[in-house]
């Protein structure tokens, strides 16, 4: 038994886990966090974004990027025990191609959109607590920006989701 051979269970363990810290994260705030928010008072929210929402991108960011790194270790462990095994031709191949352009796809939706955007927000919200006057139009677009790209990457892992469990069980 080669030593490449012996990581797969590890590998896929810490790709799962990863995984789940990634999806459960889109999750939260796809589904609570962000159809609550707008309900805080301005106060209130002022204090989650700037308490939370920092601490949530780096959470989400680190998980994400596990995902992808353990995912691309993973594919190397596999393809050096069996190079036909991730061949479009056959079904596994094919799903897990299709999974992990989804995921690779909402990795850049959070690192484009939903960071960048979070980022403005959190600056935004900063300075109107430093200065209170009336919220300026970025901060609503920063906003938007946020939970539309959330959106969007929660659609994308739970597509990867689909086709990755499709793949290792088909």
């Amino acid at each position: 038994m080669s030593l490449a051979l012996s990581l797969l269970p590890y590998l896929l363990l810490l790709h799962i886990l990863s995984a789940v810290g990634w999806l459960g994260g889109a999750m939260v705030f796809g589904l609570l966090i962000g159809p609550t928010l707008p309900s805080f008072n301005p106060a209130a929210r002022a204090e989650f974004v700037l308490k939370v929402i920092p601490k949530y991108v780096r959470y989400v960011t680190g998980f994400a990027l596990m995902t992808v790194v353990f995912g691309i270790l993973l594919v190397g462990d596999i393809e050096s025990s069996n190079s036909s095994a991730l061949s479009l031709s056959n079904s596994f191949g094919a799903y897990i191609a299709v999974g992990a352009t989804s995921a690779l796809l909402a990795l850049i939706v959070a690192i484009t959109v939903i960071g960048p955007a979070a980022k403005k927000l959190v600056s935004l919200t900063a300075e109107l607590v430093k200065n209170p006057s009336p919220p300026p139009p970025d901060l609503m677009k920063a906003n938007a920006r946020v939970r539309a790209g959330a959106s969007a990457g929660l659609i994308l892992l739970v597509v990867a989701l689909i086709f990755m469990v499709a793949g290792v069980s088909g």
